[in-house]
């Protein structure tokens, strides 16, 4: 795919630029398309309308809705449960500064917790997009919609889709895109190696709220290492010790590849100066766990016997008689 797209000047097959290299680079750095499909915000009932060359599409909710309203660390809800909110009324106020949640939507206030306030909206949501004339339209009327399914033909914005269906919704769209495109090209690929790159665009986490962990509010960290936390306060069990709650990030491959955890693996890739540079004004070090760092510096890469040397002091023969922590 590579040298067609390079020796055709970056259009697959003499078609549009959507099927080429640009388009799966596109996906995998999470970049906003150029040519973006309208995403539904809502579930409901579809009504389609043409007004001076537009078509109007109108989504109606079939039943009141829910919004929930994430708290972050040192705030103070200032609303009841059962208690009527209207819109831009405020719902927590931080202890800090003066910084507040306010509603979207009038409603009720149906649950409050430790972390966020849900309230039940007062009335069935309506929704109004407007769509050009040259746009192809996917839903007809009295069809019914989910949130985040797409109401006209064009490429999915991740960033909004994540925020709309979840993390595996995204997945599946990055995978299925990126093969499609392949596939054009008479190219099979086996789907693990996409998820591959895929599980890594999501190996990031922000975190809300640290509780009892080792992280900091606000901070971007390994997935992996928050799950890991977590279990760890689950089993020791010492008074009411509390979880850390996160946000899942996406970010493209460039990011993720200079956000690891190795500061000479980052520096081999990309803005090497750089990353130097904050590693050593942070003083950090790199523990030389991965593959890349140890080719780096010409040591054996920790795999099989080596692994096993290096961090289980077994014999070569002798298998571990439990599952490895990662």
């Amino acid at each position: 795919l590579t040298m067609r797209t390079f020796h055709m000047g970056g259009v697959a097959e003499g078609a549009d630029i959507t099927q080429g290299l640009t388009r799966v680079e596109e996906l995998f750095e999470a970049r906003s398309p150029r040519t973006p499909a309208t995403l539904s915000d809502i579930a409901g009932r579809v009504k389609i309308t043409h007004q001076s060359g537009k078509a109007v599409v109108t989504i109606a909710a079939e039943e009141p809705g829910e919004d929930t309203y994430v708290l972050p660390p040192q705030y103070e809800v200032a609303v009841k449960k059962g208690q009527a909110v209207k819109e831009r009324m405020v719902l927590a106020r931080s202890l800090n500064d003066k910084s507040t949640i306010k509603a979207t939507i009038a409603g009720t206030v149906s649950e409050i917790t430790e972390s966020a306030v849900k309230v039940r909206h007062e009335l069935a949501q309506e929704r109004v997009y407007e769509l050009g004339g040259r746009e192809s339209l996917l839903v007809k009327t009295g069809q019914f919609v989910e949130p985040g399914e797409a109401l006209n033909v064009g490429h999915y914005n991740l960033q909004e889709l994540l925020e709309k269906r979840g993390p595996y919704a995204v997945q599946s769209y990055i995978v299925h895109d990126v093969q499609h495109i392949y596939a054009s090209q008479g190219q099979t690929i086996n789907d693990k190696h996409l998820e591959i790159i895929v599980k890594k665009m999501f190996s990031k986490v922000r975190m809300i709220d640290a509780g009892d962990t080792k992280f900091l509010p606000g901070e971007t960290a390994d997935l992996g290492e928050v799950q890991y936390e977590n279990e760890r306060i689950i089993k020791e069990k010492v008074g009411r010790r509390k979880q850390g709650t996160y946000e899942q990030l996406l970010l493209g491959i460039t990011r993720v590849a200079l956000a690891t955890d190795s500061w000479l693996a980052g520096a081999s890739f990309q803005e090497t100066i750089r990353v130097l540079v904050e590693a050593a004004t942070t003083r950090r070090i790199d523990m030389l766990q991965g593959l890349k760092e140890n080719v780096i510096i010409g040591r054996l890469i920790p795999t099989g016997e080596v692994y096993r040397k290096r961090y289980l002091s077994l014999p070569d023969d002798e298998e571990p008689s439990e599952p490895i922590e990662p």
